[in-house]
């Protein structure tokens, strides 16, 4: 909708100031510039799902998201001279075309909060219908707390007695029995969003025949791992079994030579380019971090790539001189070895533009699972399954745990990113890297690194 009216918007103020092109192809072509609006939205989190209410927080992000596209298109008007644009334009058509498309997103984004209320409106609460034993107990608690006003339905087809008590669950309830089971596989009676099936739990014959029957009528039916990872964007990776990953669609990246190849030479020109834009920048940071405490201005440090080769990762010091001293140690949330310079670096990301070089070299990647220490890895590959694969690709600058979970600081954080990780290796698309550098931007500009 944003789009559309991008066009809309362009094609009016147009005819209001009488300005002509040849064609309409030439007026798509010349403005669609005008697009890095949506990559504006994205950034100040305007397309998620739970931001479809139209609240004063909502609003604010939109109008900051239109004003700080607007100053982008000032200063790359003044800076570039962008002859169809500047030419024809200026900045005061960009203002008159800016409020128009302001206008109709709001409009648009009305109509699909009405539209929304109407035709699902009735369905007050998800239902998830999930067939299992007491193993769920804290499948459910762990794993469903984001999820609010869901009645979650639990089919025990044994005598198992298990209890699920968490405050974000509205509602659980147990089905108990084969022909209660039935009656709500019936399609007058299907009030589920999902049904939820865990394969290494075995079902009766008569159970898996209507659990079939409700599929083959619209129901939409999930094994245990595939929901998690359709649902959360990730893989469980407690649930996950060996003859999961090699009868399961995906980590088809791992064999694509020419995805890899791809891949490789983007890498290559976006950090020589990258490096480049930010060579200001970094050699700023590197004199703030000489003048503010004792110690040399980089670090270097060993850290596992790709099929578990060690290479030295570079990065802007941020913290004190023989921090680790003692020996490695996880960093923690305000510790007391990070520098006061050092906290603004980590938080805007900027101590990690050395390692540009390290993907200039082959070591890195811009998207890819996070280079962990050795020191570690000894010890997460006893603690957690599966999780030498992360070294199935290079390791990234930034990667899809990074941009979706806080920075770990022990082993049950180590698994919660692993199973980030293991979902971007097995969904490897270049979408799925935009979503991620688009994700990063915000964490960027938002101050959410650490």
């Amino acid at each position: 909708m944003d789009i559309l009216s991008i066009f809309v918007s362009l094609e009016f103020i147009m005819w209001v100031n009488n300005i002509e092109f040849l064609s309409l192809f030439e007026l798509y072509a010349r403005n669609s510039i005008f697009l890095i609006l949506i990559i504006f939205q994205t950034v100040f989190n305007t397309y998620q799902p739970l931001s479809s209410d139209l609240r004063i927080g909502y609003i604010t992000r939109y109008i900051i998201a239109c004003i700080t596209f607007f100053f982008f298109m000032s200063a790359l008007l003044f800076l570039t001279q962008f002859r169809y644009i500047g030419g024809v334009w200026g900045r005061g058509i960009i203002f008159q075309n800016l409020i128009l498309v302001f206008v109709l997103g709001l409009v648009f984004r009305w109509l699909i909060k009405l539209y929304k209320k109407r035709v699902i409106g009735a369905v007050e609460v998800s239902a998830l219908l999930i067939l299992g034993k007491d193993k769920l107990q804290t499948f459910v608690r762990e794993n469903f707390r984001s999820l609010k006003n869901v009645n979650v339905y639990i089919y025990l087809e044994g005598n198992e007695k298990i209890r699920i008590s968490d405050q974000n669950l509205s509602k659980v309830i147990f089905i108990r029995g084969k022909k209660n089971l039935e009656s709500y596989f019936q399609k007058e009676n299907q009030i589920f969003d999902f049904v939820i099936f865990d394969s290494n739990v075995s079902i009766s014959d008569d159970t898996l025949r209507d659990l079939m029957d409700a599929k083959l009528h619209g129901l939409k039916v999930f094994d245990l791992t595939d929901f998690f990872e359709y649902y959360f964007e990730k893989i469980s990776v407690l649930n996950v079994q060996d003859r999961w990953i090699v009868f399961s669609n995906g980590f088809s990246i791992i064999s694509n030579k020419i995805a890899l190849r791809l891949k490789a030479i983007l890498d290559f020109v976006g950090a020589l380019l990258l490096l480049i834009l930010t060579s200001p920048l970094i050699i700023l940071a590197a004199f703030l971090v000489k003048i503010t405490s004792t110690g040399p201005i980089l670090y270097s440090q060993v850290r596992v790539g790709l099929s578990g080769k060690e290479f030295n990762i570079f990065k802007l010091r941020t913290m004190i001189a023989d921090a680790e001293k003692e020996g490695a140690k996880w960093s923690s949330f305000n510790d007391p070895r990070i520098t006061k310079i050092g906290a603004i670096f980590r938080k805007t990301r900027i101590d990690e533009l050395p390692q540009l070089f390290n993907i200039l070299r082959g070591d890195m990647s811009f998207i890819g699972p996070r280079p962990e220490r050795p020191e570690f890895i000894k010890i997460l590959v006893e603690e957690i399954p599966y999780y030498s694969l992360r070294h199935l690709m290079k390791p990234g600058l930034s990667g899809w745990a990074q941009v979706n979970y806080d920075y770990g600081s022990s082993v049950n954080d180590s698994l919660v990113k692993l199973e980030y990780d293991l979902y971007y290796i097995k969904n490897y698309s270049f979408y799925l890297d935009l979503r991620t550098i688009i994700k990063t931007i915000r964490v960027v500009v938002f101050g959410k690194g650490r």
